[in-house]
């Protein structure tokens, strides 16, 4: 008869710390935030643009440079340069929203609202490039002598660099 009651206590004791695991289990995912996603990626994609964004200034001041010295072919070329610079920030923001799109697809943010606002400001960065500073560069590369193309194109990647910036708060959020 002891056998039996001292196996009957072992169950229970067993059942109570089973159950007692289970409810702090669930307590633990209850309140537990989405795990946040591994940002090296995105980070890293976002750190390109703000590299390539750079250059794209850099080469279109050397072009304004060259047109102010007279020497119009070495400008041109620099146009041409920035040019094919800002269309490879828009690829490299193409890759970022994807990254961006999979982490929300996935659930693997802190903050979706966070998210959901760099997505945007990524399609709002990439319609400000396709808008604002491809189409005034690619005028310069035909004709690197209008200073008002070039005023666009550098007041265009001053508003991609705000946009650019924005994003980064809210990657850092979400």
């Amino acid at each position: 008869m002891s056998y039996a009651i001292a196996a009957t206590a072992r169950l229970r004791g067993w059942v109570r710390s089973a159950g007692v695991r289970a409810v702090v289990a669930a307590a633990a995912l209850a309140f537990a935030t989405a795990a946040p996603a591994d940002p090296a990626a995105a980070d890293a994609l976002l750190q390109q643009a703000g590299d390539t964004h750079q250059l794209a200034v850099s080469a279109l001041r050397a072009g304004a440079a060259s047109q102010q010295q007279g020497q119009t072919e070495m400008a041109k070329e620099h146009y041409h340069q920035s040019y094919q610079i800002v269309a490879a920030l828009y690829g490299t923001l193409d890759e970022l929203d994807a990254a961006n799109q999979d982490t929300l697809a996935r659930g693997l943010y802190r903050d979706r609202a966070a998210l959901e606002r760099a997505i945007a400001l990524g399609a709002t960065a990439q319609a400000q490039i396709r808008g604002n500073v491809l189409p005034p560069i690619a005028g310069l590369t035909g004709d690197p002598d209008r200073l008002p193309l070039y005023q666009q194109a550098q007041q265009g990647l001053i508003r991609v660099a705000r946009t650019l910036s924005e994003l980064r708060v809210a990657l850092d959020a979400s």
